[in-house]
C-alpha cells in the first residue's frame, strides 16, 4: 500500500529536530507565555489549559449516535464531579446531523443538551461545567444555534474545513449575539500549510471566535507538524484569540501531538473518555488529565475522579471500544475524516470490499466531511472491479439489478438514490410512519420505488453538498409519509 500524493501537505519532519518529548518541557519557561494568552493571566504563573470533553459529541460517532438520556446524565456528572471544565453534547456531526446521511440520534440532541446542562448545574452549581455545542455551517443552522442556546448551552464551536472559514462568519455572529462563548473550528488541518492555516484562523478570530482548533481530524498529524500549526496561528491572532487542538488516535499520536501543541502555546485541549471519538477515537481525556499532571501543566481536573469516570461509567456503555486496527490506521496513514470509518464499514459490508480499500481510496480522493454518500462510489467501484476479475475467470451470468437511479445514469453527487435499498426504504417507512400498503414505498425490483426516485431527482444540490441534498431527501420522503400527492416528474 503506497500514501497517497499530498502536494500540499508539509513534508515529513526532521526526527533529529523534534523536540525531546524523553524528558518533560520546562514548566517555568512554558508559564512566560504571552499575558493575553495565558488563562491565568500573566507571565511568571504556572500554565492552565483547559480540557474540553467530546465523550458525548464525537464519542457520538462509536456508538451510532445512541446516546440516551440516562447515559448522558451519567456522563456529564461524572465529568462535572471530575471539574472538566466544558463538555460537548450534540449529534457526532454536530446541531443538525440527525439525518439519513449522517446516521439517526436515538434521542433528539436538544433534549440531552437540556440534561445535560440540568446535570452539570445539579453537580457544580454556580461553578457548573459549561455545556458546549458543534455546528457545521450548511449543516446546523443559526435557529439551530439559538434552541442550543435556549436549552442551556453556553459554548458555540462552530467547525469548517480548514479552508473554508469564511462560512462561519454569521454563525460566530449569531454566537456572539447570543452572549455564548466561540470556539472555530478547523477540520482536517493536516490538508494544508500551517501559513494558509493560519489565515483561515484570522478569518475566524474577525469574526468573532475567542479559541481557534488545529483539528486533527484525520489523525494524521505527526508531532512537529501538529506544533508547527499551533505556532503559525499563535503567530497570526496573537493576543486576540487562544489556540486549541483536537487530536485523533488513528497513528496513536493525539496524547503526544497535544503535549507539544501546550508546548507550543495552544491553551484549550480536547479529549474524550475511553478515546471514545471517531477513527481510533480521540486523545482519552483520563491519559491527559495524567499526562499534563505529570508535566506540571494545571488543567483542574481531578486525576482520580477521570479515571473513575472513564472505567467506571463510560467503559459499561460502550459496545465497542475504538481502537488502532487495520481501517483505523489507514484513515490516519491516507488523511482521511475518522468519522469515515463506520460509513466505509458499512459500504465493505454491504458490497463485500475490505473498508480499509476503501478508506484508501477515500483518501487518494481528498474527500472532506459532509461527503460520506461518496463512500457508497468507492464501494461500488471496488466490487465492480472484484466482480470484473470474477466474471473473467467464470461462466457468463446475468448481471445482479442495480439501483434504478444507476440504471437511469443519474448523478450520484446530486442524488441520493445510489444509497437507497430496501432495507433504507424499510428504515424511513418505520421513521415517517409510513402505512405498510403506500405505495409510494413500495420497492420495485430493480430498487426504491420510481415515486421516491422522481423526487429526488427533482431536488438536487445544485453545489455538490450533501448536507442541503440531505434536508431534500428528508423533506421529500417525509411529504411521501404524510401521503402528500407527488407532481409527475
Amino acid at each position: 500500500m503506497s500514501a497517497p500524493s499530498a502536494p500540499d501537505m508539509d513534508s515529513a519532519p526532521d526526527v533529529n529536530s523534534l523536540p525531546d518529548v524523553d524528558s518533560p518541557p520546562d514548566v517555568n519557561s512554558m508559564a512566560e507565555t504571552d499575558p493575553d494568552t495565558d488563562t491565568d493571566g500573566g507571565a511568571g504563573k504556572a500554565v492552565h489549559v483547559r480540557i474540553t470533553d467530546s465523550t458525548l459529541r464525537d464519542g457520538s460517532h462509536a456508538m451510532a449516535h445512541q446516546f440516551t438520556e440516562s447515559q448522558v446524565r451519567g456522563v456529564v456528572h461524572a465529568l462535572a464531579n471530575s471539574n472538566v471544565e466544558v463538555i460537548e453534547v450534540s449529534h457526532g456531526d454536530g446541531l443538525g446531523g440527525s439525518s439519513f446521511n449522517y446516521g439517526f440520534s436515538r434521542v433528539d440532541e436538544f433534549e440531552l443538551i437540556a440534561a445535560a446542562v440540568e446535570e452539570a448545574q445539579a453537580v457544580g452549581g454556580r461553578a457548573a461545567a459549561k455545556i458546549a455545542v458543534l455546528l457545521l455551517p450548511g449543516l446546523g443552522t443559526v435557529e439551530d444555534l439559538r434552541h442550543a442556546h435556549h436549552v442551556g448551552a453556553s459554548v458555540a464551536r462552530v467547525a469548517t474545513h480548514c479552508t473554508e472559514a469564511d462560512v462561519s462568519v454569521q454563525h460566530f455572529g449569531a454566537a456572539r449575539d447570543l452572549g455564548m462563548e466561540t470556539v472555530g473550528f478547523l477540520m482536517l488541518s493536516h490538508r494544508i500549510s500551517p501559513a494558509e492555516l493560519a489565515r483561515n484562523a484570522r478569518v475566524m478570530v474577525d469574526a468573532g471566535a475567542q479559541c481557534v482548533y488545529v483539528v486533527d481530524s484525520a489523525g494524521a498529524l505527526v508531532l512537529a507538524d501538529a506544533q508547527a500549526r499551533v505556532q503559525a496561528l499563535l503567530d497570526e491572532i496573537g493576543g486576540q484569540a487562544q489556540v486549541g487542538f483536537h487530536g485523533h488516535q488513528n497513528l496513536s499520536m493525539g496524547v503526544a501531538n497535544s503535549v507539544l501543541a501546550v508546548q507550543a502555546g495552544a491553551r484549550q485541549i480536547d479529549g474524550a473518555l475511553c478515546a471514545l471519538g471517531a477513527g481510533a477515537g480521540n486523545a482519552p481525556t483520563e491519559v491527559l488529565a495524567a499526562t499534563f499532571d505529570r508535566l506540571g501543566i494545571d488543567t483542574g481536573v481531578h486525576v482520580p475522579d477521570i479515571l473513575a469516570a472513564a472505567q467506571d461509567v463510560l467503559r459499561p456503555m460502550i459496545s465497542r471500544m475504538p481502537v488502532a486496527d487495520r481501517s483505523a490506521i489507514v484513515q490516519g496513514y491516507a488523511g482521511v475524516y475518522s468519522s469515515f470509518l463506520l460509513h466505509a464499514e458499512r459500504a465493505a459490508e454491504r458490497y463485500g470490499v475490505p473498508a480499509h480499500e476503501i478508506l484508501q481510496r477515500v483518501g487518494e480522493a481528498g474527500y472532506v466531511g459532509g461527503q460520506e454518500d461518496m463512500i457508497i462510489d468507492i464501494a461500488i467501484q471496488l466490487a465492480e472491479k472484484v466482480g470484473a476479475h470474477v466474471a473473467s475467470h467464470a461462466p457468463s451470468r446475468k448481471p445482479e439489478p442495480r439501483c434504478a437511479g444507476s440504471t437511469e445514469r443519474l448523478n450520484r453527487r446530486h442524488c441520493a438514490c445510489s444509497a437507497l435499498d430496501h432495507a433504507d426504504l424499510q428504515r424511513w417507512r418505520h421513521r415517517f410512519h409510513v402505512p405498510d400498503d403506500d405505495q409510494h414505498f413500495a420497492p420495485s425490483p430493480v430498487g426504491p420505488s420510481a415515486a421516491v426516485l422522481r423526487v429526488l431527482a427533482r431536488h438536487p444540490c445544485s453545489s455538490g453538498r450533501p448536507p442541503a441534498r440531505n434536508r431534500h431527501v428528508a423533506h421529500a420522503l417525509g411529504r411521501l409519509g404524510r401521503g402528500a400527492e407527488l407532481a409527475a416528474s
